[in-house]
């Protein structure tokens, strides 16, 4: 849909402003933020496969 580009204070750098650059649409997130590698791996992993099934709502992990 949209790239969208904030600034986050980090705690590492005292809570200096840093950016987040995340293509929502590529799945994609850039920028100096500390927390990128966590963001990064988070879009990465497998998402819940949803077992709906006669008004039940299951939610499992493939991974």
């Amino acid at each position: 849909m949209a790239v969208h580009s904030v600034m986050l204070p980090d705690r590492r750098y005292g809570r200096e402003p840093r950016s987040v650059v995340w293509d929502d649409e590529a799945g994609i997130v850039e920028g100096t933020h500390s927390a990128l590698p966590w963001m990064q791996r988070h879009l990465a992993a497998p998402k819940p496969v949803n077992y709906s099934r006669e008004g039940r709502v299951l939610y499992d992990d493939p991974g």
